[in-house]
């Protein structure tokens, strides 16, 4: 799948949660993203000048306009690996742990102990959106699984 077909796949589901995506359908989206945001905020700078990093309204209309599409590729894309969708919010996990620190941090004790809890979720955090990375880069079952049938229809080439 190519960069245009991939984008116009992914739009075209934007609220599909359900089948398969095959890695370039996820990946060319992905850098689609990417490009758009960087582009978006170069609008917004020319448009707003410097005060573009407080009113950034382009960049915030194409952020919204991909976030389901980009959350519903991720889930086909993880269907294709045959893992649910919702190990896309895996990275989120280690979050709570903040809700341990935060009153110390309000009331300004806390010290070394704070900054270790908060080094070592992000440490996790990091983690984990490495292993999802690898997870969404991973080449997808051969064959039907339980998220559906084969996107391609064989994975003898490269998708």
């Amino acid at each position: 799948m190519g960069f245009g077909e991939a984008i116009a796949t992914c739009f075209k589901k934007y609220f599909t949660f359900s089948g398969r995506a095959v890695r370039s359908e996820y990946w060319w989206f992905y850098l689609f993203t990417i490009i758009g945001g960087i582009v978006t905020t170069i609008m917004d700078y020319a448009v707003f000048g410097g005060q573009a990093s407080d009113f950034a309204p382009i960049n915030t209309l194409f952020s919204l306009a991909v976030l389901f599409p980009t959350f519903s590729a991720a889930s086909r894309r993880l269907h294709d690996t045959n893992c649910s969708g919702w190990w896309q919010l895996i990275p989120l996990a280690p979050l709570p742990l903040l809700l341990l620190i935060i009153p110390g941090l309000m009331s300004g004790s806390g010290g070394i102990m704070m900054g270790v809890i908060v080094g070592l979720v992000v440490i996790a955090v990091l983690v984990l959106v490495v292993l999802l990375i690898i997870r969404l880069a991973t080449m997808g079952t051969e064959g039907a699984n339980k998220y559906g049938d084969d996107p391609l229809g064989s994975y003898e080439v490269f998708d």
